[in-house]
């Protein structure tokens, strides 16, 4: 969902939409939400090393929908640690097989007892720009009232109560 500048009522993000850079950079909805984590077409590769470390290697191909939006994209290629099956990177891959956008999970950090991604590099192969997303702080374990997911209800901030932890990384 998004709620446009004009201040009218939230719609949904379409297919299409998912690939507009947010802030003039080079991360995007589809990168945050990473649903190709989740499609049923995926077929696994093997193990292989990503920066020193095991990681079963998969190569998923998207959904008739994304594919009707960006018939560019024919697959993404990305890589789980075996030990933790944790994302560790993700490949877009181009109509010549080759990729397009490169995702890496550069690093990690312990909070709250569960491990959160801490920087993650995004850089566009074919014009080499890079975005680094870096996460500075979090909490976690939240409950939340389901009116927060409404659409209706985007605009304004959710009262989260007194048992709130943020913890700001250093």
């Amino acid at each position: 969902w998004t709620v446009p500048q004009d201040g009218a009522d939230a719609v949904a993000v379409g297919a299409t939409q998912l690939f507009v850079p947010l802030a003039g950079t080079e991360l995007t909805a589809f990168d945050l939400q990473m649903p190709f984590l989740f499609w049923n077409d995926c077929v696994f590769e093997g193990v292989v090393s990503v920066r020193g470390r095991p990681a079963h290697r998969f190569l998923a191909y998207p959904p008739a929908e994304i594919a009707a939006a960006r018939p560019e994209l024919t697959g993404v290629r990305f890589y789980l640690d075996t030990q933790f099956s944790a994302l560790v990177q993700a490949e877009e891959i181009g109509p010549d097989k080759e990729p397009t956008k490169t995702i890496s999970v550069l690093d990690l950090k312990r909070t709250q007892d569960q491990w959160i991604p801490r920087t993650i590099d995004l850089r566009n192969e074919t014009t080499r720009d890079k975005t680094r997303f870096r996460i500075t702080g979090a909490a976690l374990n939240l409950t939340l009232p389901p009116i927060v997911f409404s659409p209706a209800h985007l605009p304004v901030s959710p009262e989260l109560g007194g048992g709130l932890k943020f913890e700001e990384f250093q």
